[in-house]
């Protein structure tokens, strides 16, 4: 009789995550479209100043990939946390439109 151990059992004895944290990766890419998408969210602000958007934007663009990526990460942890208010606000408009 053989006994054989699979990459989950490799993982259990190890407990340090093994093949699974390694298959279980989410790959984010940034396309010049996130890039354009930051760009027009700060020259919408109304509370800035146009030389405050331009100095941001200008920044933005200076950026290395990396940075964006963290950028981007903050940014969806912020909007996650408004999920219940923008919950609210697809119930108000959506009540009404009917």
């Amino acid at each position: 009789m053989s006994c054989t151990v699979t990459a989950k059992g490799i993982d259990f004895v190890r407990n340090d995550g093994g093949l699974s944290a390694i298959l279980n990766v989410v790959n984010i890419r940034l396309h010049n479209d996130t890039i354009n998408k930051l760009e027009a969210i700060i020259r919408a602000s109304p509370t800035a100043t146009e030389e405050e958007k331009s100095s941001l934007i200008s920044t933005l663009h200076k950026l290395p990939e990396d940075a964006i990526k963290h950028l981007n990460l903050k940014l969806l942890d912020l909007g996650m946390a408004q999920i219940p208010d923008v919950f609210h606000v697809i119930e108000r408009v959506l009540s009404n439109l009917i």
